[in-house]
């Protein structure tokens, strides 16, 4: 092997060059953006920290321990989410548990015994693990404003992976396990991109395929190429279906972030909107990521799904704008947009049917990997993308056939939190 080609300079892709560098004689990542980072690069307004995310680190295995340990040094933070189910903002105690408790069905009025799982779709699966009240009060809205179509057009196998099933009250958004904030992505990504070749202001526009082997590397719509021989292996980070006629369906993400004149201004780190308001959840920076003497201010977040189908209608900003006045009783003093369409992969039977085609196309590629949450078109989190990328450094030598690629891409998108 000689060269290894990194498309996507996020963390998926940062952590996979970073793994792989050893074992090719030069590793080089291509970056659309003028800095590397991705969805987790750290910004700053009136010197409070922000990412697009937000992203939280935390710990499932010995393994990731020590990655982030030799990286960098990060806090530990207590994560708990807050719901909101009728728009009005109340302190803590008062806003319902998320992920779903069985305190939340009791203060319903309702009373729920989990029943078998039901996979037949995900409102199924739902209703059979906290009963149809907690479904329709918690979920139901929520995600047809998340994905842009209702619960029962979905498929229900991601469920099990994610935090959806009945907690224990005050449940930790993250479980048991280790959880923190580093306060700034920046050293990570330093670090992760030491002895590697970055090139940025590059964005990625298709692959030039002959005989299943990739010969060049077409960037800014085609107009130029990099062309690589084949010995050498590139490793997508990008969306999987831009280099294949087949298409999937995603949603893009719209980030409103609003610095305020009072701090605190929301009762936790992250608060769910299910049933009101245009977007899902408010995130607060300086609980998000334990910043501390931000000078009587704060950033909130406000996420609003959007298909690139369809463009978003302006009124959502003065939505914003009067929910910090009436509900959180403070002054907006500046407002930054930051969008990404492809963000959230929807999980429906026809882009599982066509990922399975794209996937077939990709295994038999012999110098072409897929990794990430949007090259495994895979609703994973931040801790599995890392673990996917240092999956690939581990067997990247034994996947020689194309069957051996499509049981591996299979194996990565079988466990996605």
């Amino acid at each position: 092997m000689k060269t290894c080609y990194i498309i996507g300079g996020g963390l998926s892709g940062l952590t996979a060059a970073n793994a792989l560098k050893d074992k090719f004689n030069k590793t080089i990542v291509i970056e659309k953006h003028n800095d590397i980072g991705g969805l987790c690069q750290t910004y700053q307004i009136d010197g409070i920290n922000y990412e697009f995310g937000p992203h939280v680190l935390y710990s499932k295995t010995v393994e990731q321990s020590a990655f982030w340990g030799r990286l960098i040094t990060p806090k530990y933070i207590d994560y708990h989410v807050r719901c909101c189910i009728d728009g009005q903002l109340k302190s803590y105690d008062e806003l319902f548990d998320f992920p779903i408790s069985k305190r939340n069905i009791s203060r319903l009025g309702e009373s729920y015994i989990p029943q078998e799982p039901d996979y037949s779709n995900f409102e199924n699966y739902m209703i059979s693990q906290i009963g149809k009240a907690s479904y329709e009060t918690f979920v139901k809205n929520y995600n047809i404003k998340q994905w842009g179509i209702h619960p029962k057009d979905m498929l229900a196998d991601w469920a099990k992976f994610r935090p959806l099933s009945l907690k224990p009250d005050n449940p930790r958004m993250f479980g048991d396990v280790w959880a923190g904030h580093p306060g700034s992505y920046r050293p990570v990504f330093d670090k992760l991109s030491q002895d590697l070749e970055i090139v940025t202001d590059t964005k990625v526009s298709g692959l030039g395929i002959d005989n299943n082997v990739i010969k060049c590397i077409y960037f800014n719509n085609n107009n130029n190429k990099i062309s690589i021989s084949p010995n050498d292996v590139v490793i997508n980070t990008l969306p999987i279906d831009l280099f294949f006629e087949e298409k999937l369906d995603w949603r893009g993400s719209l980030k409103v972030f609003a610095l305020l004149d009072t701090c605190p201004a929301m009762p936790t780190y992250s608060t769910t909107f299910p049933n009101n308001y245009s977007w899902t959840r408010i995130v607060e920076y300086p609980h998000h990521s334990g910043q501390e003497n931000t000078n009587g201010k704060t950033l909130i977040s406000f996420a609003i799904p959007y298909s690139i189908n369809e463009p978003l209608q302006n009124d959502y900003m003065q939505e914003i704008h009067d929910f910090v006045i009436h509900q959180i009783h403070a002054k907006v003093i500046k407002t930054v947009k930051k969008h990404e369409d492809f963000c959230y992969p929807i999980s429906s039977q026809q882009n599982i049917d066509t990922l399975e085609k794209i996937l077939n196309k990709a295994s038999n590629i012999n110098n072409f990997y897929s990794i990430g949450r949007l090259g495994l078109f895979a609703y994973i989190s931040m801790t599995r993308a890392i673990q996917i990328a240092l999956e690939l450094s581990n067997n990247i030598d034994k996947l020689s056939s194309p069957a051996d690629k499509m049981t591996f891409f299979k194996k990565l998108r079988e466990e996605l939190w």
